[in-house]
């Protein structure tokens, strides 16, 4: 209940705060176009002006914007591969701004799959292979990576090579969310050819793959792009497939089909026996017993299967035949070398290749006819020696069935004297039970007065019988009631779940966007995973435009909130929202002085000197400043977070302790000061910013994951690019953790310098 209603107080708030920045004034109407150094118009560029928000440019490359100001102090421009080096108001227009973007060196990353669409290892890609510009090697999952210069394009209409093929058009694709590169090979191509039984193309004849209808050619073949051909589902109406091949070296796939319904009809010119109307097709043997029901008439009807197989056996003789006659014509074309053409020549081998394979056939379906014949006889002599023992069988039976009878006609002389003796036993029963009647009839009144009292204590159950079945009654209206309390509580508990689950969204949406961290940071990765749908921890990201003779910085914080679910989320927003207000509206740009800052606002706007409310938050914030030396000048302050820092050239994790202190929280003082550390770091050199919940997991073993071990990984895994180090350190967390229950939100965000 509690964090029910801290989640429904949150979203007033957060509305007002969203409402006072956003609405505040009457908006402007602001358009323009984005072009290059030489008046080309850019697509797909975002746009900013007065930090009103992001929006993005047309096909054309013209934009349309609103911001609350009369006059336009801060435009920025973000499109991987480009930076804004000017922009200017357009002559005799107020609200319309020209922008014009040059080429940067940039890192293109993507991925390569093969004809299967699997992710292909170790493969070579170069850009151009004509005149090779860029080459890269794809890693063990597939992923590559250029070093883009200024003066290169790459796009959907460049030509890449995969391996040595060329690439299609539709091979090269851009996913929009992070602009990855995804190559494909493309899908080869197979001739499919379609036969009858007897070896003859089926022309311009329907079929269906996979539920979609084809038609074959005048050849009897269909070319077509597929992955997979011998996994794919083929149909034809009224047909079945008897067989198929695959020459995987010149792509061909063969499929023999056999009509059903002349399969199914009755063979001409057989001769049946009187008294037989049918053909036996085969003999049925279950579990090693013959089903006598199934060969009735056997002994008379053997001959048809005989005749059958002897026929079948004749016609595979005959056809054999006729394919060697074919060969021989062919083998004496094939020595007329001298009037054949390549050709001629090749049509020949083809035809030859082809009647060895019919000749293999039809062999092996002769072999198959022996063997029939062979079982089929095996299988009547079986018949014949079931039925001599079935006769022997009934003799026997009928003699027991004699035994028996006898048997029986001795029982009932003895069962008649039996009967005698009992009868005149029952008369002098009789007898003795009349001259007894008076003391029976004693008994009778006796049992009367036992039978009445036994119809009042009947009378005296079913009384409590009634009383039982009222309780039950009773008991099965609760039951309804607590079936109707339960599927209301189950209503309220998805409203909720609901209302947290668009809160997420919310929280995600005032997060920084990875697109404009991309456009910043050349090389980093963000670990976050929330405890439970919404988070207590954040991450908040800002530019700081040059002044006072320094370079252009980055801040950067990672930030953990009392609590975590919907407690923590409220928090969350507040100091997001806290930290835009001081660093992007107040313009104060020391860490130091921003968190002083940010410790006096929450205590003002919780109340916490007047309340006994003792929210607050832990937080590690950096700004990163690029020197004239190109390495970079790391400024740190911490609220109960540490920095770690990892020197590459001397393979060691080092830290920078953060003050002892959190921001407001169970020390409600306003007036707090915070100390601030300054590093260089060179090029490659990584910082990592953390909130507790990593370090703070515990296994199985109720054993911390603890800050060494964090160092540990971070030194084991220096080599690998960011993206790598976040699936290891993932997979890490979630060995180590096992099936123990994540017990706080996490947090890792890690930057190369």
């Amino acid at each position: 209940m509690r964090n029910s209603f801290l989640f429904l107080l949150s979203i007033p708030i957060f509305q007002f705060f969203i409402t006072s920045q956003l609405f505040g004034q009457d908006k402007i109407e602001i358009s323009g176009v984005v072009i290059n150094e030489v008046g080309k118009t850019i697509p797909d560029v975002k746009i900013s002006i007065n930090n009103s928000g992001f929006v993005t440019t047309d096909a054309a490359g013209l934009f349309v914007t609103k911001i609350s100001s009369n006059e336009i102090d801060d435009i920025e421009a973000f499109k991987r591969g480009y930076e804004m080096f000017s922009w200017e108001k357009l002559k005799g227009e107020k609200f319309k701004v020209e922008i014009k973007l040059k080429p940067v060196d940039y890192k293109l990353i993507g991925k390569v799959f093969d004809e299967n669409g699997e992710l292909l290892a170790n493969a070579d890609i170069v850009l151009n292979p004509d005149d090779p510009q860029l080459i890269a090697k794809s890693n063990s999952k597939g992923v590559f990576s250029f070093k883009v210069p200024s003066f290169i394009r790459v796009d959907e209409n460049s030509k890449l090579s995969v391996n040595g093929k060329l690439l299609e058009s539709d091979g090269i694709a851009f996913q929009e969310k992070g602009g990855l590169l995804h190559l494909s090979l493309p899908v080869p191509y197979q001739t499919i050819v379609i036969y009858d039984k007897d070896n003859n193309k089926l022309t311009n004849r329907s079929f269906s793959i996979n539920g979609k209808d084809y038609t074959t050619d005048n050849n009897g073949e269909l070319k077509l792009r597929i992955r997979n051909v011998e996994k794919q589902k083929f149909a034809m109406d009224d047909h079945q497939i008897l067989s198929s091949k695959h020459h995987p070296g010149d792509n061909h796939y063969l499929l023999y089909f056999s009509n059903i319904k002349e399969e199914k009809g009755i063979p001409e010119n057989v001769e049946f026996p009187k008294g037989s109307n049918e053909i036996v097709e085969d003999v049925v043997v279950e579990d090693g017993k013959l089903n006598l029901e199934k060969v009735t008439e056997y002994d008379k009807d053997i001959n048809i299967i005989i005749n059958d197989l002897e026929l079948e056996k004749q016609r595979l003789s005959q056809k054999s035949n006729e394919i060697r006659v074919q060969m021989e014509m062919v083998a004496e074309k094939m020595g007329e070398e001298s009037s054949l053409n390549d050709e001629d020549r090749k049509h020949l081998s083809q035809t030859m290749t082809s009647l060895e394979d019919q000749l293999i056939e039809n062999d092996v379906a002769y072999e198959d006819a022996q063997v029939k014949t062979k079982e089929i006889i095996d299988k009547m002599k079986y018949v014949i020696i079931e039925k001599d023992s079935l006769n022997h069988a009934v003799e026997e039976q009928i003699e027991v069935i004699t035994t028996e009878k006898k048997q029986v006609e001795e029982e009932l002389e003895r069962d008649i004297l039996i009967f005698s003796v009992v009868a005149f036993s029952l008369l002098i029963v009789a007898f003795i039970l009349f001259s007894s009647g008076k003391r029976i009839k004693k008994k009778n009144n006796e049992l009367f007065a036992l039978n009445t009292e036994l119809n009042q204590t009947k009378n005296d159950l079913l009384e409590k019988v009634q009383e039982i079945n009222q309780q039950k009654e009773e008991i099965a209206v609760q039951a309804e009631n607590l079936q109707d309390l339960n599927h209301d509580v189950t209503i309220k508990n998805k409203k909720i779940t609901d209302s947290i689950r668009y809160a997420k969204s919310v929280q995600e949406a005032v997060l920084p966007s990875l697109n404009l961290l991309d456009t910043f940071l050349s090389d980093y990765f963000i670990t976050y995973l929330p405890k439970d749908i919404v988070s207590g921890d954040f991450y908040w990201f800002t530019k700081i435009p040059p002044q006072n003779g320094n370079g252009e910085k980055i801040l950067i914080a990672a930030v953990d909130c009392t609590g975590h679910g919907v407690s923590g989320a409220f928090m969350s927003m507040v100091g997001n929202t806290l930290l835009e207000e001081i660093v992007n509206q107040m313009q104060i740009y020391d860490t130091s002085e921003i968190l002083e800052h940010l410790n006096k606002r929450i205590i003002e706007g919780l109340r916490q000197s007047e309340t006994t409310n003792r929210d607050g938050m832990d937080i590690c914030i950096c700004s990163l400043e690029k020197l004239a030396t190109g390495n970079t000048k790391v400024t740190f302050t911490g609220a109960k977070r540490p920095l770690f820092y990892l020197r590459k050239n001397e393979g060691v994790v080092e830290t920078l302790a953060g003050d002892r202190r959190s921001i407001a929280g169970r020390q409600p003082k306003e007036s707090v000061e915070f100390s601030k550390q300054e590093i260089e770091l060179s090029p490659k050199d990584v910082i990592y910013l953390t909130t507790d919940g990593l370090v703070d997991q515990n296994n199985e073993n109720r054993k911390r994951y603890g800050t060494t071990r964090l160092k540990e990984f971070i030194l084991h895994n220096s080599e690998f690019d960011n993206l790598t180090q976040k699936e290891n350190l993932e997979k890490n967390l979630a060995n180590y953790q096992g099936i123990t229950e994540q017990r706080d939100d996490i947090l890792v965000i890690g930057i190369t310098v």
